[in-house]
């Protein structure tokens, strides 16, 4: 079954029809408020053909499939333009070469202002939710809120690393054995990706001190299959073994 717009009509969307009960569905409604659906299937699926024009606010036709079929645009892992910039102003900074031999100085200072350029995103973010009103603002003040929670406990991993030999220590140690790992497979230099830096500067305090407040935050980090979560993972657990070993051979 096919159904096209006759002469001067036009297709539009179905409103939505999901009740949101819980922050989670708050948050999908946020977050997919532009995406569109034109058609639901009933003991089938649906489909429908974008405008040949590229206007994904109108549609050609919709259609019963068994098997739908989507385009989804790939994500880069390459995050935000900021930290683009800042790969070019502080070209170091990703490299897990480079951490691991950076003195307590130097290390601070790159990852201050990498904090700094994710604090800016943030910011922009804040601006482009000016414009929302009603459930979808409280959800974006929600986020925001969230965000500036990781933001403090990143710039408190980096201080970490400023005034702790241990922690520093055990964060170089982590990026050499990475390093090392990606070089003996021949696969060159490895250079974090943003989401993957931020990840260890997040959980760095409550990772390696176990009476930290946020020792019983569950920090799950998500990205799609293939972006590096397994890399951030062993780095943190590499950071964790290294600082035990420093912390408890230490005669202090």
């Amino acid at each position: 079954l096919a159904v096209e717009a006759a002469d001067s009509t036009v297709l539009i969307t179905r409103p939505s029809r999901r009740a949101a009960v819980d922050d989670d569905d708050r948050s999908a409604a946020l977050l997919y408020k532009d995406a569109r659906e034109y058609a639901a299937g009933h003991t089938c699926s649906a489909e429908w053909s974008v405008n040949s024009n590229g206007d994904t606010a109108r549609v050609e036709n919709v259609r019963t499939t068994w098997m739908p079929q989507a385009l989804v645009p790939a994500i880069s892992a390459d995050g935000h333009a900021l930290f683009r910039n800042l790969r070019s102003e502080a070209g170091d900074v990703f490299s897990a070469a480079w951490l691991s031999m950076a003195t307590r100085g130097d290390l601070t200072t790159a990852l201050t202002r990498f904090c700094n350029a994710y604090e800016q995103w943030i910011n922009d973010l804040a601006r482009a939710a000016h414009g929302l009103s009603g459930s979808e603002a409280l959800t974006a003040d929600r986020h925001l809120d969230e965000t500036r929670i990781v933001l403090q406990r990143m710039r408190s991993g980096v201080s970490r690393l400023g005034n702790d030999e241990h922690a520093a220590s055990a964060f170089r140690l982590a990026n050499l054995a990475m390093e090392t790992q990606r070089t003996w497979g021949r696969n060159g230099s490895l250079w974090w990706r943003p989401f993957q830096l931020g990840f260890l500067l997040l959980t760095l305090e409550s990772a390696i001190d176990g009476r930290h407040e946020d020792r019983e935050v569950m920090d799950l980090l998500w990205f799609p299959t293939g972006g590096g979560k397994t890399e951030a993972y062993l780095a943190l657990i590499a950071m964790v073994a290294f600082h035990r070993r420093l912390f408890y051979a230490s005669p202090d």
